[in-house]
């Protein structure tokens, strides 16, 4: 009986111990559960941590924030960046313009002389002036650009005329005009003017593969092409479009009408590379006015220089190789019959020459 009492007590006590686990267990699940959520949430806090991340951080939520925002700025941005430009811009085209200035005072004596000679300005149409010269645009920008892409100047010969077409109508005398000329290329860079609708093209994309974007800016907007030149022109022609003779020509028109010295003037031959309607039109001329202020003496085998421009003494030189070289000299005014003789014999080609020829030009006498 003792025995089966005691059992039933140890029976009894486990039961209560299961029970008692069971209660604290029971208990203690709050707590369990609010430990897990602790790490749950202690888990979810880091994973949103990672995706937020921050703006350095590639591929998180802050970052692409960040690029939205600077998205959103970004024209503003530019426009601010393109006003920097074109103030630097500016500078450096007022420095040009310095220089431009500089040759205008350097050469206004050459302007001087052109108004105030009526033969310089109207009967040689003599003509000064200073500019940029832009020559070397299109060719550098073009050397820029891979004319295969698209683009506006895609296209060896299109995107050449399309540069020509834009720099033809540019005005270059004032910032204005050069601030208008490159927006005008700058448009074409960012959009395909081939097409109505001008879609927008990445301005890296139609480089060449050795230049990047900041290669081209820096050639536009430094107007490196922008060069200050004078210029010289002879009716309406270049000074480095003219041939020697003419070069030779104009220099000595200058020198005949600018130079105020009363020193004599020997010239040899000035009509060296010249027709005859050329030295009658231009040098005779030149010279009768030199000739007002100077001794004028020149050496020539043309007629129009030694009759036409009225020479006051002609001297006819003679050398007599079988008298071992001897030199002979004849002087005298035009008037003179042997003087006029010798001039007819060795500038004109003897009398009968000249016969012959007056004969032939005869149809064209009786016309006019």
């Amino acid at each position: 009986t003792h025995w089966w009492i005691m059992e039933h007590h140890i029976v009894r006590i486990a039961a209560l111990d299961a029970t008692a686990r069971d209660r604290r267990l029971l208990l203690n699940k709050p707590g369990r559960d609010y430990e897990q959520y602790l790490d749950a949430r202690k888990e979810w806090d880091q994973q949103r941590a990672r995706i937020i991340g921050d703006k350095s951080t590639p591929g998180t939520l802050s970052h692409f924030e960040a690029l939205q925002n600077q998205l959103q700025s970004l024209p503003d941005e530019l426009a601010s960046a393109k006003a920097e430009l074109l103030n630097a811009t500016r500078r450096i085209y007022e420095e040009k313009r310095k220089i431009l200035d500089a040759y205008a005072d350097l050469y206004r004596p050459v302007q001087e002389f052109i108004d105030s000679h009526q033969i310089a300005r109207e009967r040689f149409g003599l003509q000064f002036s200073v500019s940029f010269s832009t020559s070397a645009f299109v060719g550098r920008l073009l050397n820029l650009i891979n004319q295969g892409r698209r683009g506006s100047y895609n296209g060896e010969i299109q995107g050449r005329l399309r540069a020509l077409e834009q720099l033809a109508v540019a005005d270059f005398g004032a910032f204005e005009g050069v601030d208008q000329f490159l927006e005008v290329v700058w448009t074409a860079l960012h959009a395909d003017q081939r097409h109505s609708e001008c879609p927008e093209v990445p301005v890296e994309h139609q480089l060449r593969d050795d230049f990047e974007t900041t290669d081209i800016y820096e050639f536009l907007f430094g107007l490196s092409y922008l060069e200050p030149r004078y210029r010289l022109e002879w009716e309406g022609r270049p000074l480095e479009l003219l041939s020697p003779g003419q070069r030779g020509t104009l220099l000595l028109i200058f020198f005949l009408l600018i130079d105020e010295g009363h020193t004599p003037l020997i010239i040899d031959q000035p009509e060296g590379n010249l027709d005859n309607q050329t030295v009658f039109e231009l040098l005779v001329d030149c010279i009768k006015e030199a000739k007002e202020r100077r001794q004028v003496v020149i050496v020539t085998h043309n007629p129009n220089l030694a009759v036409v421009c009225d020479a006051e003494q002609v001297i006819y030189c003679e050398l007599d190789k079988e008298a071992d070289n001897r030199v002979t000299y004849v002087s005298g005014a035009l008037e003179n019959p042997l003087i006029c003789r010798h001039i007819v014999d060795i500038l004109e080609g003897t009398k009968p020459a000249i016969d012959n020829r007056m004969a032939k030009y005869k149809v064209i006498f009786d016309q006019d």
